[in-house]
């Protein structure tokens, strides 16, 4: 698993069950946000949870309005406390998965 795994499953969580009628996702993963922009327009998401995200927030704006769910970025580490409670639990959930590779601010780390 990669971090950028990790942040496109993150992301499942987000759009549902909020019952608000706009939602901002925030994420410190440009990466994660822009291939899920990206498959939101062409169609082709490359992962299971890439592609539930995707239909999750088609479903929404189709329900809702195409300004019913935002994806926005945030800075990573930089102190943003609910960003670094979900980095840290990112961490510990990916240090669970046995025999995985865990790509990290550059760096490969064997887990």
């Amino acid at each position: 698993m990669t971090v950028w795994d990790g942040e496109v499953a993150g992301l499942r969580g987000a759009p549902t069950p909020v019952p608000a009628r706009k939602i901002l996702i925030l994420s410190d993963s440009q990466a994660a946000i822009a291939a899920t922009k990206q498959a939101g327009r062409t169609g082709k998401a490359r992962t299971g949870n890439l592609r539930w995200v995707v239909s999750e927030i088609g479903r929404r704006k189709e329900e809702l309005g195409e300004d019913s769910l935002t994806l926005g970025g945030v800075k990573a580490h930089v102190g943003i406390y609910g960003n670094e409670e979900a980095d840290k639990l990112a961490k510990e959930g990916a240090e669970k998965i046995p025999n995985t590779t865990q790509i990290t601010e550059g760096r490969l780390k064997q887990a």
